[in-house]
């Protein structure tokens, strides 16, 4: 523990709490361990209201709804944008002169010991930051240059490769510049690390900080203290899926789901049941499949726990993408095997058949949701051995371990 107390800022674009999805469950984590170092405030921007006023265990939270109408000036540099097709949008959306305003008055009011940067996305943010005598730290949840490069493998078309290469390295150069201008970078795991020295330089020291999930929250699932949802309490044969569809890497996993998966999986278990839960359930996916009653869209639910409840099996193949899968985590927890692709399990220290069962096919993967349904003795060793390993290296617990001593040194280099 440290000497003298540390106060934080978080500066975040998600909704802090609760934690629907793998940022802000990877945001609430850190915000709450670092609360053992002393006071933490959190800056959300993004559009809309909270539907709350108040966070549980935080005495300061501020936000800034990017739904309010923008100064004359950035409405003109918005129109021009069109003129400069090497930006990109998504870095801009986020950045407005009132926040900057609010975040002087809360740097100026607070005067934080540290100030972390949870996303890319915020970097305009960085210069207002620079101005203080602050710590900073930049939370890289993905990196976004590396994701970007796999959206364009996908692009076919001329102008459309030409525009996003141009965005790649609009997106790279901010990327470069917040993480050489940061006193620490953390990343979700070694081989997120791996990919942004290779990409930026080995002069760059990332610290991995894991995703974790505080295990004690999903007790109840795995004690079958929980009640199931839906009707599915009544179905062995359940699958989930869970995800934010405004992450195209989810969407395509939930097509490969519905299109390619479940046709097959139904050939074997004709009563199977597949729910995907997770907010912006694309349209085009959700009309196609409203005829098959097998196939269960949930939009944002309040509680992911009961749709765990529900799941003998969960499934995640993710093809793309980037950081380490928190969906993968909560199911541990819950004592739920898990079917995953390579790239679903990209980032955990997990190995097939003793953790989970990881395959890259549609065929292997319905044989391996074949295995843990026909084979009781191997659901149960995956299971215990996953809680197992959650609790040891991926519990809220086991990332405090890792952060402490980076606190230690970023504080003692005063």
């Amino acid at each position: 523990m440290l000497n003298t107390s540390a106060r934080t800022l978080f500066i975040t674009l998600d909704l802090p709490y609760p934690p629907r999805a793998g940022a802000p469950l990877r945001n609430w984590q850190n915000i709450n361990l670092m609360k053992q170092y002393g006071d933490v405030a959190v800056l959300s921007i993004f559009k809309g209201q909270p539907p709350e006023k108040t966070l549980p265990g935080i005495e300061n939270w501020y936000h800034y709804d990017l739904g309010q109408k923008r100064p004359l000036k950035e409405r003109l540099e918005r129109r021009l944008s069109v003129l400069q097709p090497w930006r990109y949008s998504y870095i801009d959306w986020f950045y407005t002169q009132p926040a900057v305003e609010l975040l002087k008055q809360i740097l100026q009011d607070l005067k934080p010991s540290i100030v972390v940067f949870e996303h890319l996305w915020l970097c305009r943010y960085l210069r207002v930051v620079q101005g203080y005598p602050c710590k900073i730290i930049f939370d890289e949840h993905n990196i976004e240059a590396d994701l970007f490069e796999q959206k364009i493998h996908q692009i076919i078309e001329f102008l459309p490769k030409i525009k996003m290469n141009l965005q790649k390295n609009y997106i790279q150069s901010m990327e470069r510049k917040i993480a050489y201008k940061s006193d620490q970078i953390w990343v979700c795991s070694q081989s997120d690390a791996d990919k942004l020295q290779q990409r930026y330089g080995h002069k760059l020291n990332p610290y991995v900080v894991p995703n974790g999930i505080n295990v004690t929250n999903y007790e109840t699932v795995r004690n079958g203290q929980c009640t199931p949802a839906f009707q599915a309490q009544f179905n062995p044969h359940t699958l989930i899926f869970i995800g934010t569809f405004s992450y195209p890497p989810n969407v395509e996993a939930a097509q490969f789901l519905t299109q390619e998966f479940y046709p097959k999986i139904k050939q074997l278990y004709p009563n199977t049941l597949l729910i995907i839960v997770g907010k912006n359930s694309p349209p085009a996916l959700t009309a196609a499949t409203q005829k098959e009653p097998g196939i269960l869209w949930t939009g944002l639910v309040e509680d992911v726990k009961p749709y765990l409840a529900a799941a003998s099996v969960v499934i995640t193949p993710l093809f793309k993408g980037g950081g380490t899968r928190l969906k993968i985590l909560e199911a541990f927890a819950a004592g739920r095997p898990v079917v995953s692709t390579t790239k679903g399990a990209e980032g955990l220290e997990v190995e097939t058949q003793k953790h989970l069962l990881i395959d890259d096919t549609v065929e292997g993967m319905v044989d391996a949701v074949n295995q843990f349904w026909s084979n009781p003795t191997l659901y149960k060793n995956c299971v215990d051995n996953a809680y197992n390993l959650v609790k040891t290296r991926y519990s809220w617990e086991a990332v405090a371990d890792k952060i402490q001593p980076l606190i230690q040194k970023l504080i003692s280099q005063d």
